[in-house]
């Protein structure tokens, strides 16, 4: 997932994986992509438009790459991993789990990638601002630039949108759409269905080609050698070389599903890390850069910490906040909160009006 956040440079690792990810490895593959393919001035503007439409704009590319990816796995696991089903230790019914979180997978991506993320427009925007007040720390009264309107407390521009959204998290281009307060949930969503497909695709393939052994008796059997005819008897080295002659697509993607499960578990655990302290991934990188530069001190001359006025006070509560809590119900309810406090009065004597009228039906 590619974060198109600004990011001040740190010193900690994962400031150093990000800068390697975001600017040292596509620099890298770009002067590669120039000297393989563009001999020619022509060529090196047909990259450099190619390369900008893909990295620098919003488009459908890394989506359609997520697709062909899982519809396209799924059904190699059909046809190759589905026959070992049902064998010695995993029932038939694993078929059908495996596609319904397969649908849940695709499901969750939709919604991700076609939910509103929380775009800040002239009509919602002061509503959104009384939502989220500043914290005069990583958030001031300040204007966008692009968009000429007020920018709102934990709100960001962004420039492949071309949009500000609310509690901005990160432009995620493998659903082609920022992540904000309208479709974190989603997000998330999508991110956990993606990490148990995964984990249960390994988790499967590694148990039925244990039953492939225990079925087939390997360890008791003898291996012929076929270019010197020397009988071998079973070793695990000799076994796993048997699988991955008979068996290697399904070795393939086991260890494809278990690297991606390795990365998704971490990938995931992070964000609902940071929904747990109601902090968004671009307000995770400005709190970083901000340890590292300012130090603040209290009355005892010691250092003191920077408190996040967004943090609700617990995890359950932070995760309500971030995963429940939908910015256009919001700005309902305080929008009709507004209207009350303006108008009691006028709430009263209708409230009087209606117990007028329906005593007069009940005379008559």
């Amino acid at each position: 997932m590619v974060d198109h956040t600004t990011h001040d440079d740190g010193n900690s690792v994962f400031d150093k994986v990000y800068q390697a990810a975001t600017e040292y490895v596509p620099n890298a593959l770009k002067f590669i992509l120039r000297i393989l393919c563009c001999g020619s001035e022509r060529g090196g503007v047909a990259l450099d438009s190619a390369w900008n439409y893909t990295c620098n704009e919003a488009n459908p590319i890394v989506q359609i790459v997520y697709l062909a990816l899982v519809v396209g796995g799924y059904f190699l696991y059909v046809i190759f991993g589905y026959p070992l089903l049902p064998n010695l230790y995993l029932g038939g019914y694993h078929k059908y789990v495996g596609f319904l979180v397969f649908v849940i997978c695709i499901y969750t991506f939709a919604g991700a990638s076609i939910a509103d993320p929380g775009v800040i427009t002239k009509r919602n925007v002061n509503a959104i601002s009384r939502i989220y007040p500043m914290d005069d720390i990583l958030f001031h009264e300040k204007e966008c630039s692009t968009c000429k309107q007020p920018k709102p407390a934990r709100s960001k521009h962004c420039s492949l949108c071309n949009c500000c959204v609310a509690r901005f998290d990160h432009h995620c281009v493998w659903i082609n759409n920022c992540v904000g307060v309208n479709n974190v949930h989603w997000f998330i969503a999508f991110l956990l269905a993606n990490t148990a497909l995964c984990v249960y695709g390994a988790v499967v393939g590694v148990i039925s080609l244990m039953a492939v052994v225990q079925e087939r008796d390997l360890w008791n059997a003898r291996f012929i050698n076929p270019s010197t005819g020397e009988q071998f008897n079973a070793s695990k080295r000799i076994i796993l070389q048997w699988l991955l002659t008979h068996e290697y697509i399904m070795i393939a993607m086991i260890t494809l599903c278990t690297i991606m499960s390795i990365v998704l578990v971490g990938f995931t655990s992070w964000h609902l890390y940071l929904a747990a302290s109601n902090v968004t991934t671009n307000e995770s990188a400005k709190w970083r850069g901000l340890h590292d530069c300012l130090k603040t001190e209290n009355h005892n001359g010691e250092f003191g910490e920077l408190k996040n006025i967004y943090d609700k006070g617990s995890v359950l509560a932070n995760w309500r906040d971030v995963l429940w809590d939908r910015v256009d119900t919001r700005i309902l309810g305080a929008e009709t909160a507004e209207k009350l406090k303006r108008s009691p009065q006028v709430s009263q004597s209708s409230g009087g009006h209606n117990k007028r009228s329906s005593n007069k039906r009940r005379k008559h």
